[in-house]
């Protein structure tokens, strides 16, 4: 790690971002490994650097990437030193890829999730094309997305014996999504890439404790010292911050805002209900529901008594309406802490407890927020800690952070940190916050985006975003890739997205980006120093 301290200047500025910003991710470390070979031109740290990049997005769930694998058998050509096998390997997986010159089922049926069918598609061409690893990409990445795990058993058995080690990889991906962790110490070790090495730390902690595990993540860290989550989850570790809860000093209210969703409704109210609420209260604004929502709402209302309070509006008032009037009637009742929850999500019971952990580690903090999941398959991340970045597009003034939809859960964002926005799923506000804010903006009606752009005035007022990666929340709707949207609700969330893009000028997206990246920067280092300390590679200075 002390090698990273004295690269770091040299990188240019956006390999650091990236770098704080995370270091997994195929899309996005391939993007850091082309940063860092432009910017190293004659310079070998950075060049050297680049291709441990380039491996690292092979290696990080995409070893079935021919197109990646490609990219590493070049480098090898060019000199870089890479061990014999992984050059093998690279090229064998390079000539086994053959993507065909158009797949407009494959395109279509995904679009619309048509799953059985897209299931019935890619194992035809499994059987038809055996060992092309386009095919087994698609098979895999499918049944892994979608618990379809015979699926995934398909592509890793028409791989041909040189791609043994893909093979293996496979069943690493495998014994990850399902919490398999003897299984996971007894594959990675044959599994190359960085990937593997910090699965097998995760694992060797859960299964045999942290201090046992004290060397793989030494180990790890020495291969990888720029390996931010391993330093950001190891931090958290040995802090003790993985299991720390605390009770709120005041109770506060629960708010969420329902349209006729009486299936989904019903299991938040019961995730709530069996929650250790300490006294906090319940609130549940009814906006414009159908009867059968109504029926839950009275039955629970039953239930819980003076516990919950129930509003009633007449219409669907929009999403930062809804908010708005929630927000009006917490300042009215003088409370200290506001939560915003949705109204289909499966809350465990310690979840207030996780949220106020946050809340006391960082009390000048604008908002606290955690970590989403695919209720289904709570191995798909939906949201964790979001940055703002510079755009890739043309026309565009940002971009959002979204490592978290390029890997499954395999424990990278369990930590907690400063960010610029948490997901609007769960957060938590204290009253000075709610204040500080404002309203929602009602032009994001109905909705999309409002709690985003609240995001955003708070970091212009000052104040950071902290998630609580220690808090999975089970979420009932499907989003990003996974979600199937009506045109009507696509755009209008396109054009809330050119709203939130247009209502800042690039000089104050950029610089509120920068202000991000400083203080990602002093968390990093902070951290590193205590995990240094605690690897035993130099003394802690105690700042920490």
């Amino acid at each position: 790690m002390a090698d990273l301290r004295k690269l770091w200047p040299q990188m240019p500025r956006s390999i650091q971002r990236g770098l704080l910003q995370g270091s997994v991710g195929p899309f996005h470390l391939a993007a850091l490994a082309v940063e860092a070979f432009e910017a190293g031109k004659g310079a070998a740290p950075l060049i050297s650097l680049g291709g441990e990049f380039l491996l690292a997005a092979w290696g990080g769930g995409s070893f079935l990437d021919g197109a990646l694998a490609a990219q590493v058998a070049a480098l090898a050509a060019q000199g870089f030193g890479l061990a014999p096998q992984l050059v093998d390997l690279a090229r064998a997986a390079a000539t086994a890829w053959q993507p065909p010159a158009k797949a407009p089922l494959l395109q279509r049926l995904l679009e619309r999730r048509e799953m059985d069918r897209l299931e019935e598609l890619l194992r035809r061409h499994l059987q038809e094309e055996p060992g092309n690893l386009f095919w087994v990409r698609q098979a895999v990445c499918l049944g892994l997305a979608e618990g379809r795990f015979g699926l995934v058993e398909a592509g890793q058995a028409a791989l041909s014996p040189e791609l043994a080690p893909v093979a293996q990889a496979v069943q690493l991906e495998l014994a990850t999504v399902q919490g398999d962790g003897e299984a996971i110490l007894h594959l990675a070790p044959e599994v190359p890439g960085v990937t593997a090495r910090f699965l097998e730390a995760m694992a060797a902690t859960q299964v045999h404790g942290l201090e046992t595990a004290r060397e793989v993540w030494k180990k790890l860290l020495t291969q990888a010292p720029w390996h931010t989550q391993a330093v950001l989850v190891l931090h958290d570790l040995v802090a003790g911050l993985q299991e720390a809860r605390a009770i709120p000093p005041e109770p506060g209210v629960v708010a969420l805002y329902t349209l006729d969703k009486p299936e989904d409704l019903d299991r938040t109210l019961a995730s709530l209900a069996a929650s250790r609420l300490h006294g906090a209260g319940i609130w549940v604004l009814d906006n414009g529901c159908a009867p059968a929502a109504k029926a839950v709402m009275a039955r629970w209302q039953e239930q819980l008594g003076d516990t919950m309070r129930t509003m009633v509006l007449p219409v669907n008032i929009g999403a930062p309406a809804a908010r708005n009037w929630i927000r009006a009637e917490f300042l009215q009742h003088q409370l200290p802490w506001l939560v915003y929850v949705d109204d289909d999500v499966e809350l465990p019971p310690d979840w207030l407890e996780r949220l106020e952990v946050a809340r006391q580690c960082a009390p000048q903090a604008g908002v606290w927020g955690c970590r989403v999941v695919d209720a289904r398959t709570p191995w798909v991340l939906q949201s964790v800690d979001l940055h703002f970045m510079p755009p890739r597009e043309k026309g565009r003034r940002f971009t959002v952070s979204d490592l978290h939809h390029q890997v499954f859960d395999g424990g990278a964002f369990t930590y907690l940190r400063p960010c610029a926005s948490v997901t609007g799923c769960l957060h938590l506000l204290d009253n000075r916050a709610v204040a500080a804010e404002g309203e929602f903006d009602i032009r994001f009606s109905p909705s999309q985006y409002d709690d985003l752009d609240r995001d955003v005035r708070m970091l212009q007022g000052g104040r950071l975003a902290i998630y609580q990666g220690h808090l999975a929340v089970r979420h009932f709707k499907r989003t990003g890739g996974a979600a199937a949207m009506t045109p009507a609700s696509w755009s209008n969330a396109m054009a809330n997205l050119e709203k939130l893009h247009k209502k800042y000028p690039q000089e104050e997206w950029e610089r509120l980006m920068e202000w991000e990246t400083q203080a990602l920067e002093e968390d990093f280092w902070r951290k590193s120093a205590r995990v240094r300390a605690w690897l035993g590679k130099e003394k802690d200075d105690g700042t920490h």
